[in-house]
Protein backbone atom coordinates (compact mmCIF):
# COMPACT_ATOMS: atom_id res chain seq x y z
CA UNK A 1 0.00 0.00 0.00
CA UNK A 2 3.03 2.29 -0.13
CA UNK A 3 4.27 4.80 -1.21
CA UNK A 4 1.60 7.31 -0.21
CA UNK A 5 2.14 9.30 -3.39
CA UNK A 6 0.56 6.47 -5.40
CA UNK A 7 -2.81 7.31 -3.80
CA UNK A 8 -2.89 11.07 -4.23
CA UNK A 9 -6.40 12.45 -4.77
CA UNK A 10 -7.11 15.91 -6.11
CA UNK A 11 -9.64 18.60 -5.28
CA UNK A 12 -10.00 21.08 -8.16
CA UNK A 13 -6.49 20.06 -9.14
CA UNK A 14 -5.11 20.42 -5.60
CA UNK A 15 -3.63 17.29 -3.93
CA UNK A 16 -5.70 16.35 -0.88
CA UNK A 17 -5.85 13.62 1.75
CA UNK A 18 -7.91 12.58 4.78
CA UNK A 19 -7.05 13.04 8.46
CA UNK A 20 -8.60 11.86 11.72
CA UNK A 21 -7.95 14.00 14.78
CA UNK A 22 -10.46 12.67 17.31
CA UNK A 23 -12.55 9.64 18.25
CA UNK A 24 -15.99 9.36 19.79
CA UNK A 25 -19.22 11.35 19.60
CA UNK A 26 -21.33 12.31 22.65
CA UNK A 27 -24.56 13.03 20.75
CA UNK A 28 -25.81 9.47 20.16
CA UNK A 29 -28.22 10.10 17.28
CA UNK A 30 -30.85 7.36 16.99
CA UNK A 31 -29.67 6.02 13.62
CA UNK A 32 -25.93 6.61 13.88
CA UNK A 33 -23.35 3.88 14.45
CA UNK A 34 -20.44 6.26 15.08
CA UNK A 35 -20.88 6.32 18.84
CA UNK A 36 -21.00 2.51 18.82
CA UNK A 37 -17.62 2.31 17.12
CA UNK A 38 -15.89 5.27 18.73
CA UNK A 39 -17.80 5.51 21.99
CA UNK A 40 -19.68 8.42 23.51
CA UNK A 41 -16.57 9.96 25.06
CA UNK A 42 -14.76 12.40 22.79
CA UNK A 43 -10.96 11.98 22.73
CA UNK A 44 -8.98 14.46 20.70
CA UNK A 45 -5.45 15.13 19.52
CA UNK A 46 -3.95 18.52 20.32
CA UNK A 47 -3.84 21.33 17.79
CA UNK A 48 -0.04 21.02 17.70
CA UNK A 49 -0.26 17.29 16.90
CA UNK A 50 -2.68 17.97 14.04
CA UNK A 51 -0.54 20.69 12.51
CA UNK A 52 2.58 18.53 12.87
CA UNK A 53 0.92 15.96 10.62
CA UNK A 54 -0.32 18.58 8.17
CA UNK A 55 3.13 20.15 8.00
CA UNK A 56 4.70 16.76 7.24
CA UNK A 57 2.15 16.02 4.50
CA UNK A 58 2.52 19.55 3.14
CA UNK A 59 6.29 19.54 2.71
CA UNK A 60 6.93 15.82 2.14
CA UNK A 61 4.08 14.96 -0.24
CA UNK A 62 2.83 18.32 -1.47
CA UNK A 63 -0.68 18.09 -0.03
CA UNK A 64 -2.55 21.39 0.06
CA UNK A 65 -6.10 20.26 0.94
CA UNK A 66 -7.29 18.13 3.84
CA UNK A 67 -10.55 16.42 4.80
CA UNK A 68 -11.02 15.94 8.54
CA UNK A 69 -13.04 12.74 8.94
CA UNK A 70 -13.81 13.19 12.65
CA UNK A 71 -17.48 12.80 13.56
CA UNK A 72 -17.35 16.36 14.88
CA UNK A 73 -14.17 18.31 14.26
CA UNK A 74 -15.60 21.45 15.89
CA UNK A 75 -16.73 19.95 19.20
CA UNK A 76 -14.12 22.06 21.02
CA UNK A 77 -14.06 25.68 19.76
CA UNK A 78 -10.93 26.21 21.88
CA UNK A 79 -9.10 23.55 19.87
CA UNK A 80 -10.24 25.16 16.61
CA UNK A 81 -8.75 28.51 17.64
CA UNK A 82 -5.52 26.82 18.69
CA UNK A 83 -5.44 24.90 15.40
CA UNK A 84 -5.93 28.07 13.36
CA UNK A 85 -3.27 29.93 15.36
CA UNK A 86 -0.79 27.08 14.90
CA UNK A 87 -1.36 26.98 11.13
CA UNK A 88 -0.79 30.72 10.98
CA UNK A 89 2.33 30.54 13.16
CA UNK A 90 3.91 27.97 10.83
CA UNK A 91 2.97 29.82 7.67
CA UNK A 92 0.58 27.13 6.43
CA UNK A 93 -1.91 29.70 5.23
CA UNK A 94 -2.45 28.44 1.70
CA UNK A 95 -4.20 25.16 2.58
CA UNK A 96 -7.90 24.34 2.19
CA UNK A 97 -9.81 21.93 4.43
CA UNK A 98 -13.28 20.64 5.21
CA UNK A 99 -14.83 18.97 8.24
CA UNK A 100 -17.97 17.60 9.90
CA UNK A 101 -19.89 19.77 12.36
CA UNK A 102 -23.30 20.26 14.01
CA UNK A 103 -25.63 23.20 13.50
CA UNK A 104 -26.09 23.86 17.23
CA UNK A 105 -22.34 24.13 17.79
CA UNK A 106 -21.95 26.52 14.85
CA UNK A 107 -24.83 28.75 15.95
CA UNK A 108 -23.25 29.20 19.38
CA UNK A 109 -19.80 30.00 17.99
CA UNK A 110 -19.83 32.58 15.20
CA UNK A 111 -16.30 33.72 16.06
CA UNK A 112 -15.13 30.15 15.58
CA UNK A 113 -16.67 30.05 12.08
CA UNK A 114 -14.90 33.28 11.18
CA UNK A 115 -11.59 31.88 12.40
CA UNK A 116 -12.16 28.64 10.49
CA UNK A 117 -12.65 30.61 7.28
CA UNK A 118 -9.47 32.60 7.93
CA UNK A 119 -7.60 29.32 8.47
CA UNK A 120 -8.66 27.81 5.13
CA UNK A 121 -11.96 26.04 5.82
CA UNK A 122 -13.80 25.80 2.51
CA UNK A 123 -16.63 23.36 3.32
CA UNK A 124 -18.52 21.98 6.31
CA UNK A 125 -20.54 18.75 6.29
CA UNK A 126 -23.85 19.27 8.12
CA UNK A 127 -26.25 16.52 9.14
CA UNK A 128 -29.40 18.52 8.41
CA UNK A 129 -31.47 15.31 8.04
CA UNK A 130 -34.98 16.81 7.79
CA UNK A 131 -36.90 20.07 7.93
CA UNK A 132 -39.61 18.42 10.04
CA UNK A 133 -39.00 18.82 13.77
CA UNK A 134 -41.04 15.71 14.63
CA UNK A 135 -38.65 13.69 12.47
CA UNK A 136 -35.62 15.47 13.96
CA UNK A 137 -36.86 14.57 17.45
CA UNK A 138 -37.35 10.93 16.43
CA UNK A 139 -33.71 10.91 15.26
CA UNK A 140 -32.62 12.27 18.67
CA UNK A 141 -30.81 15.12 16.92
CA UNK A 142 -31.51 17.77 19.58
CA UNK A 143 -31.59 20.50 16.94
CA UNK A 144 -34.31 22.78 15.58
CA UNK A 145 -35.06 24.02 12.07
CA UNK A 146 -34.31 27.55 13.23
CA UNK A 147 -30.78 26.48 14.17
CA UNK A 148 -30.34 24.82 10.78
CA UNK A 149 -31.19 28.08 9.01
CA UNK A 150 -28.92 30.10 11.29
CA UNK A 151 -25.95 27.78 10.79
CA UNK A 152 -26.36 27.84 7.02
CA UNK A 153 -26.49 31.65 7.05
CA UNK A 154 -23.38 31.90 9.24
CA UNK A 155 -21.32 29.59 7.04
CA UNK A 156 -22.31 31.58 3.96
CA UNK A 157 -21.56 34.85 5.73
CA UNK A 158 -17.93 33.77 6.00
CA UNK A 159 -17.68 32.15 2.57
CA UNK A 160 -17.67 28.51 3.69
CA UNK A 161 -19.42 26.02 1.44
CA UNK A 162 -22.00 23.55 2.71
CA UNK A 163 -22.43 19.83 2.21
CA UNK A 164 -25.97 19.07 3.33
CA UNK A 165 -26.86 15.53 4.39
CA UNK A 166 -30.53 14.50 4.50
CA UNK A 167 -32.31 11.31 5.59
CA UNK A 168 -35.70 10.16 4.31
CA UNK A 169 -37.84 7.18 5.30
CA UNK A 170 -38.52 7.62 9.00
CA UNK A 171 -40.97 4.94 10.16
CA UNK A 172 -43.91 7.36 10.40
CA UNK A 173 -42.87 9.81 7.70
CA UNK A 174 -45.44 10.59 5.01
CA UNK A 175 -44.82 11.43 1.37
CA UNK A 176 -45.73 15.03 2.09
CA UNK A 177 -43.11 15.22 4.86
CA UNK A 178 -40.42 13.77 2.58
CA UNK A 179 -41.32 16.21 -0.19
CA UNK A 180 -41.08 19.09 2.28
CA UNK A 181 -37.52 18.04 3.10
CA UNK A 182 -36.64 17.68 -0.59
CA UNK A 183 -38.05 21.13 -1.39
CA UNK A 184 -36.22 22.58 1.57
CA UNK A 185 -32.95 20.97 0.44
CA UNK A 186 -33.51 22.56 -2.96
CA UNK A 187 -34.00 25.97 -1.33
CA UNK A 188 -30.89 25.50 0.83
CA UNK A 189 -28.97 24.92 -2.42
CA UNK A 190 -25.86 23.58 -0.74
CA UNK A 191 -22.83 23.13 -2.98
CA UNK A 192 -23.28 19.38 -2.51
CA UNK A 193 -26.25 17.45 -1.10
CA UNK A 194 -26.50 13.86 0.04
CA UNK A 195 -29.75 11.95 0.48
CA UNK A 196 -29.96 8.66 2.35
CA UNK A 197 -32.72 6.22 3.20
CA UNK A 198 -33.00 5.58 6.93
CA UNK A 199 -31.06 2.36 7.54
CA UNK A 200 -30.78 0.44 10.84
CA UNK A 201 -27.20 -0.61 11.51
CA UNK A 202 -26.47 -3.26 14.17
CA UNK A 203 -25.77 -1.76 17.57
CA UNK A 204 -27.86 1.35 17.07
CA UNK A 205 -31.06 2.18 18.95
CA UNK A 206 -32.83 2.24 15.59
CA UNK A 207 -31.77 -1.34 14.85
CA UNK A 208 -33.12 -2.56 18.19
CA UNK A 209 -36.42 -0.78 17.60
CA UNK A 210 -36.85 -2.20 14.09
CA UNK A 211 -36.00 -5.66 15.39
CA UNK A 212 -38.50 -5.38 18.26
CA UNK A 213 -41.25 -4.15 15.91
CA UNK A 214 -40.43 -6.78 13.27
CA UNK A 215 -40.04 -4.15 10.56
CA UNK A 216 -37.12 -5.60 8.59
CA UNK A 217 -37.91 -6.18 4.92
CA UNK A 218 -34.93 -8.51 4.51
CA UNK A 219 -31.39 -9.14 5.76
CA UNK A 220 -29.49 -8.79 2.52
CA UNK A 221 -26.63 -6.82 4.04
CA UNK A 222 -25.31 -5.74 0.64
CA UNK A 223 -28.37 -3.49 0.39
CA UNK A 224 -27.87 -1.90 3.82
CA UNK A 225 -26.11 1.01 2.14
CA UNK A 226 -28.62 3.82 2.84
CA UNK A 227 -29.65 3.74 -0.82
CA UNK A 228 -32.17 0.90 -0.58
CA UNK A 229 -35.29 0.55 1.59
CA UNK A 230 -34.78 -2.20 4.18
CA UNK A 231 -37.53 -1.48 6.74
CA UNK A 232 -41.33 -1.40 6.70
CA UNK A 233 -42.78 2.10 6.97
CA UNK A 234 -46.25 3.09 8.11
CA UNK A 235 -47.07 5.35 5.18
CA UNK A 236 -44.68 4.57 2.32
CA UNK A 237 -43.93 1.42 0.33
CA UNK A 238 -40.36 0.44 -0.61
CA UNK A 239 -41.10 1.46 -4.20
CA UNK A 240 -42.35 4.88 -3.10
CA UNK A 241 -39.34 5.61 -0.91
CA UNK A 242 -36.95 4.56 -3.70
CA UNK A 243 -38.70 6.90 -6.12
CA UNK A 244 -38.52 9.72 -3.59
CA UNK A 245 -34.77 9.18 -3.17
CA UNK A 246 -34.27 9.49 -6.92
CA UNK A 247 -36.58 12.49 -7.04
CA UNK A 248 -34.54 14.19 -4.31
CA UNK A 249 -31.33 13.98 -6.31
CA UNK A 250 -33.03 15.03 -9.54
CA UNK A 251 -34.85 17.98 -8.00
CA UNK A 252 -31.79 19.34 -6.20
CA UNK A 253 -28.95 18.62 -8.62
CA UNK A 254 -30.79 19.45 -11.83
CA UNK A 255 -32.28 22.70 -10.57
CA UNK A 256 -31.20 25.87 -12.33
CA UNK A 257 -30.01 27.37 -9.03
CA UNK A 258 -27.76 24.41 -8.29
CA UNK A 259 -26.22 24.37 -11.76
CA UNK A 260 -25.43 28.08 -11.41
CA UNK A 261 -24.07 27.45 -7.92
CA UNK A 262 -21.93 24.62 -9.27
CA UNK A 263 -20.32 26.97 -11.77
CA UNK A 264 -18.96 29.13 -8.95
CA UNK A 265 -15.68 28.01 -7.42
CA UNK A 266 -14.98 30.86 -5.01
CA UNK A 267 -13.65 29.80 -1.61
CA UNK A 268 -13.23 32.37 1.17
CA UNK A 269 -12.81 35.11 -1.40
CA UNK A 270 -10.03 33.19 -3.16
CA UNK A 271 -10.66 31.16 -6.26
CA UNK A 272 -9.75 27.53 -6.53
CA UNK A 273 -8.07 26.64 -9.87
CA UNK A 274 -10.61 27.40 -12.58
CA UNK A 275 -11.97 24.56 -14.67
CA UNK A 276 -12.72 25.27 -18.34
CA UNK A 277 -16.41 25.75 -19.14
CA UNK A 278 -16.30 22.63 -21.29
CA UNK A 279 -15.13 20.55 -18.32
CA UNK A 280 -17.95 21.89 -16.17
CA UNK A 281 -20.52 20.98 -18.83
CA UNK A 282 -19.04 17.48 -19.06
CA UNK A 283 -19.36 17.12 -15.29
CA UNK A 284 -23.05 18.10 -15.40
CA UNK A 285 -23.69 15.61 -18.23
CA UNK A 286 -21.93 12.86 -16.27
CA UNK A 287 -24.05 13.70 -13.23
CA UNK A 288 -27.23 13.30 -15.27
CA UNK A 289 -25.99 10.01 -16.71
CA UNK A 290 -25.13 8.80 -13.21
CA UNK A 291 -28.64 9.62 -12.01
CA UNK A 292 -30.12 7.53 -14.82
CA UNK A 293 -27.83 4.58 -14.02
CA UNK A 294 -28.53 5.02 -10.30
CA UNK A 295 -32.28 4.91 -10.92
CA UNK A 296 -32.03 1.70 -12.94
CA UNK A 297 -29.75 0.06 -10.36
CA UNK A 298 -32.07 0.88 -7.45
CA UNK A 299 -35.06 -0.57 -9.31
CA UNK A 300 -33.14 -3.76 -10.17
CA UNK A 301 -31.78 -4.19 -6.63
CA UNK A 302 -35.20 -3.71 -5.06
CA UNK A 303 -36.70 -6.26 -7.43
CA UNK A 304 -33.96 -8.77 -6.58
CA UNK A 305 -34.47 -8.22 -2.85
CA UNK A 306 -38.19 -8.88 -3.26
CA UNK A 307 -37.50 -12.18 -5.02
CA UNK A 308 -35.11 -13.27 -2.25
CA UNK A 309 -37.64 -12.81 0.56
Amino acid sequence: MLPLTDYKNRLSGIPFTNLITSRGCPFNCYFCSSSKFGGLKWRARSAKSIVNEIEHLYYTYGYRAFAFMDDNFTLSPKRIFEFADELERRGLNDIHWWCFSRVDILVRNEKMIKRMAEAGAFMVFLGLESTNEVVLDSYNKHIENKQQQQAIALLRKYGIRIHGSYIIGDVRETEEMVLQTINWAKSVNAQTSQFSILTPYPGTALFEYIKKENRFLHHNWELYDALHPVIKLDNLTPKQISKLLIKAYQKVYLSRAHILNFSSNRVNGNKMPEKPVGEKIKTVIKAIQSLIIFRRQIINDNHAATLQK
